[in-house]
């Protein structure tokens, strides 16, 4: 289980506030708090691609901000649950293919968490798990 930071429902998402399309300065900031192991996943093995605020560089899509995680269906699925995210974060990244599925479990769940925290989704008390990721709605309005 993942342990969450005091922020909690406080991660404010603030688009164009840093990186357009990304997750803005206080959203990262909470972020940080919230999962910061996740953080260090992400930092270490998606930012080189996706960028630090998750805006997407060169072809990499975006993967934090109000945008980043399509509802309605993409050539990357349809995300509607945080179950949705891991399913295909753990079966596609990261690149390139020769390190698709590199990291622990654990650390898929991590970072899962991160990129949901940084775009403003309300996170379970106590983290994000296999338990409960499918209860986990990606829209932030739900």
């Amino acid at each position: 289980m993942i342990k969450r930071g005091i922020v909690g429902a406080a991660v404010v998402l603030v688009v164009g506030c840093g990186a357009a399309g990304g997750a803005g300065e206080p959203a990262i900031a909470g972020a940080r708090d919230e999962a910061p192991k996740g953080a260090a996943v992400y930092d270490r093995e998606c930012a080189g691609c996706h960028g630090a605020h998750g805006e997407g560089l060169s072809n990499a899509p975006a993967v934090m901000g109000k945008e980043a995680l399509a509802l309605t269906g993409s050539d990357r699925g349809k995300f509607v649950t945080a179950q949705d995210v891991f399913d295909y974060v753990k079966s596609e990244m990261p690149l390139p293919k020769k390190k698709v599925g590199s990291l622990s479990e654990q650390q898929y769940w991590e970072v899962t968490e991160y990129l949901l925290a940084a775009s403003g989704r309300k996170l379970p008390d106590g983290g994000l798990t296999a338990d409960n990721a499918a209860s986990v709605t990606v829209n932030a309005d739900k």
